[in-house]
This record gives C-alpha cells, sequence and structure tokens, in this order.
C-alpha cells in the first residue's frame, strides 16, 4: 500500500487537525490489509484499510467528524509505549455514541500523566494545538479550560512565565513549560476508579465476565484502608464476592474469581516494590491482607467445585387443567421440576436445598414496561454517583428478560442489589418513583411463584 494514496487526505480522521506532511500511513507489519497511522498529536493508531478509504471519502465530502475519544485513547496508548490501538468501524461507531464530561476528561489527563510521567521522575511541556488528545478533549479550547481547570484546583504546577493574559492568542496561553502533577493530582489520580474502555471488536462472554472483575476490584481497592483494616478487608472480601452474584454458570464465577486472584496478585507484585516494610521483622499489614484476600477468594473458587451436578430426572407426570394450562411435574434423586404452561407460565427447579425458578408468559411483557420505567428514572442525575454500579445491575436485568425462560432469582438478585444502591434517594422525588417500581416489580415477581 503506497503511503501517496492517502495523500489528499487533508485533516486526521481522529482530531480534525491538518496533517498534510506531518502524518505517515504505512502498512502494519506487513498486512496491506491494516494501516498504520503515526500523527505526532495522537501518536500511533492501526486502521482496517477498507475502513480507511471509507472514512477518506467522508472527510473529502465534508460528511466526518472527528472523534476525541479514540483521539485519547490512542494517545494514552502511545505514551504508554502500548500497542497501537485498532480502529475498526464498529470502535468508531460505539466512540460516536459516547461523551464525556469535561471533569471526565480531566480525569483522563490526570490518569495519563500518573502513569507516564510519576514513575519516570519527568514533566513535559505541553502544547494545547497538538496535545489536546491527552486529555481526550475535542480541541484546543477545551483542553485549555482543563488546564487552567486543574492548575486552579491545585492539580497540575507548571513553570509560569512573565507573561499576562494579553498576551495570549484568543485569550488563552497556547504552551505550557515543566508540567507536572502535584501531591493533590497525584492523590487524585490514584484514588480514581478507571472507567470501562472502548473494546476493538464485538466482547467475548469471557471478556464480559473479565470486565465485571475488574469493576469489582477497582471498587474494593478504592476505598480506604482495603487491606490493613479488619472493617477494610472486611468489606473488600464482600465487594469481591458480591461480584458472584450476576453470574448463574459455575464456569462463568469460576472465570470470575480467578481473574479476581490475577488481580490480586498483580496489585501485591506492584506493592511489594515500594512497601516501606521490607527488610524489617515486622509484616507489612497490607501484605497479609492481601494474601489472605488471595487465599479467601481461592478457597471460594474451591468451594465452587464441591457443588454437586443435579441429578437427571427419573420420573414424569402431567396434570390438564381446563383453563388451557398444563402442570408437568418431574421428580429424581433429590431432584423435582414443575411446568406450567399457559397464561402466567412458569418453570419452577429444586435440588437439594436450592430452588430456581423461570418466568415467561404474559407477566414477561409487564416485568420489561416496569424495567423500562425504571431505567429512565435510573438515568436522571439523582442516582449519578452510583451510575456505574445501577448500569451494572441494570445490564444483568435485560440480559435476564431477553431469555425465552428468566430466571427468577437472578432478577431477584439484582433488583435487591439495585434497590440498596438506591436507597440513600428515597426522600427525593426520583427516589419515592423508584420505590414504588421496585415495590411493583416485587409484587409481580412474587405473584409468577
Amino acid at each position: 500500500m503506497p503511503d501517496s494514496l492517502f495523500n489528499a487526505l487533508a485533516t486526521c480522521p481522529l482530531t480534525g487537525l491538518p496533517i498534510k506532511g506531518s502524518a505517515v500511513f504505512s502498512p502494519y507489519r506487513g498486512n496491506n490489509k491494516l494501516v498504520l497511522y503515526e500523527f505526532a498529536p495522537i501518536g500511533k493508531a492501526i486502521f482496517d484499510f477498507n475502513f480507511l478509504i471509507g472514512l477518506y471519502h467522508s472527510t473529502v465530502a465534508g460528511n466526518h467528524a472527528p472523534s476525541s475519544k479514540l483521539a485519547g485513547l490512542c494517545r494514552e496508548a502511545s505514551e504508554k509505549g502500548q500497542e497501537p490501538f485498532h480502529i475498526t468501524s464498529q470502535a468508531f461507531h460505539d466512540a460516536q455514541g459516547t461523551s464525556e464530561s469535561l471533569q471526565e476528561k480531566r480525569d483522563h489527563l490526570l490518569q495519563v500523566l500518573y502513569d507516564v510521567d510519576v514513575p519516570a521522575y519527568k514533566t513535559r511541556d505541553i502544547n494545547i494545538h497538538n496535545d489536546f488528545p491527552l486529555a481526550a478533549a475535542k480541541d484546543e479550547v477545551e483542553f485549555h479550560l482543563i488546564l487552567e481547570e486543574c492548575v486552579r484546583r491545585g492539580l497540575l504546577e507548571y513553570d509560569k512565565p512573565n507573561d499576562t493574559l494579553n498576551e495570549w492568542p484568543y485569550g488563552r496561553r497556547t504552551h505550557y513549560f515543566d508540567v507536572h502533577l502535584t501531591e493533590a493530582g497525584e492523590k487524585a489520580a490514584a484514588n480514581r476508579i478507571r472507567p470501562h474502555q472502548l473494546t476493538t471488536s464485538v466482547m467475548t462472554h469471557e471478556d464480559i465476565v473479565r470486565r465485571q472483575a475488574q469493576v469489582a476490584f477497582d471498587k474494593a481497592t478504592a476505598q480506604r484502608y482495603p487491606f490493613n483494616t479488619p472493617n477494610g478487608l472486611s468489606e473488600t472480601r464482600r465487594i469481591l464476592i458480591a461480584g458472584t452474584h450476576q453470574f448463574h454458570e459455575k464456569s462463568e464465577k469460576k472465570l470470575y474469581l480467578q481473574e479476581v486472584v490475577q488481580l490480586l496478585n498483580t496489585e501485591l507484585a506492584a506493592h511489594k516494590l515500594k512497601c516501606t516494610f521490607q527488610g524489617k521483622i515486622e509484616a507489612c499489614p497490607i501484605d497479609l491482607g492481601m494474601h489472605e484476600t488471595i487465599y479467601f477468594i481461592q478457597q471460594e473458587e474451591k468451594r465452587l467445585d464441591k457443588v454437586e451436578a443435579a441429578f437427571p430426572f427419573q420420573t414424569s407426570q402431567i396434570f390438564n387443567f381446563g383453563d388451557n394450562s398444563t402442570n408437568a411435574v418431574s421428580t429424581g434423586a433429590n431432584s423435582v421440576q414443575t411446568t406450567n404452561t399457559g397464561q402466567g407460565a412458569q418453570v419452577n427447579v429444586a435440588s437439594g436445598d436450592s430452588v430456581k425458578q423461570v418466568i415467561s408468559g404474559t407477566q414477561l411483557q409487564q416485568l420489561k414496561e416496569l424495567v423500562k420505567q425504571l431505567r429512565e428514572i435510573l438515568a436522571t442525575e439523582t442516582f449519578a454517583t452510583q451510575r456505574e454500579d445501577i448500569d451494572d445491575q441494570l445490564q444483568v436485568v435485560d440480559a435476564q428478560l431477553q431469555r425465552s425462560e428468566p430466571k427468577k432469582g437472578i432478577l431477584l438478585r439484582s433488583l435487591d442489589a439495585l434497590q440498596e444502591l438506591t436507597k440513600e434517594s428515597v426522600g427525593s422525588i426520583g427516589g419515592h418513583a423508584a420505590f414504588e417500581i421496585f415495590k411493583q416489580l416485587a409484587e409481580q415477581l412474587s405473584s409468577a411463584g
């Protein structure tokens, strides 16, 4: 693929900046189906060749909108020395459907500086015209606002020249020299729970499980003293184990727990490098707490292996009723299943001490409508502080309602978790409305048997 093929591309498809003479296109590792795009403001990116051709025609026709989200992800990967971000049509579509607040972009900037500059004990010079992808900002104007807000809040410092506002083009400082995080900036970045990143392809089921493990791990370690106080340890374990409740299959629970153990081991290794207890007789309480947590999670995984498989059903009896419904009862060793068809169809399965209830029929549509109303209420600002956890539980509910036979137990657990997340807002209008819908949902599920 000759570099001249994209010479007519006048602007960067990610930032909208002019690229004449400053960007390079080449086959990625000799593969002509992939294009390596190199441009200083975003670092490097990999495009599918056919998709880039489509972007080229859209840009020439004036129908293309840049993507600050992807520009930010590409710059971040390049800053960290990672593999270039792979941009497919799906990734570009997903990015166009997202928007971030200035606060989120500010946090993104702090995180990049914390991950890249702090470990290297370095400062950097910033040019707002070319470096705005550092914050995933849409342009230099937005980037200037973010930088000045960071300075005002004492999160960033830089070497201030003796100039005035009147000397700034359009009232904006264009260059910031020797930029570095303050102690407050480092703390803000270290305590930040990182958002989920866009993927470059459709996520597999295993990816989703691992993602939920990362979410739980971030939530647990965002606490103050998660490993070196009794309360912190207890809450950490509660959060990590609670993550298994959103999965039904044992294989999913095991994968989740294995991912949590891997995250804990990585965190433990990083802690040992900076631990101040090295060489001392006294053991590090954080080190002990993390080892105990790893052991606790591993025991939970072993406990799953001890759960016996359900016995096969051996006998069945069918009862017909006058309202065109049928009740089938199947029994076997330590297990029983009842299946009701017709109006308000449902399935109940009991094995040993456990019972699984599966709902279908006319009640399903009513549940979907109530959940739709609940989602609209929970999308308001009243519940903004719990947004991530609320969205995770709603995903579990949605996944069940899409099944032909939703599991009542899983729905109940997720709805209970949602009610717990929103209980502090019950005094507000939105909180009261959510409370009323939770009551209706509980009644619907209760009437389902």
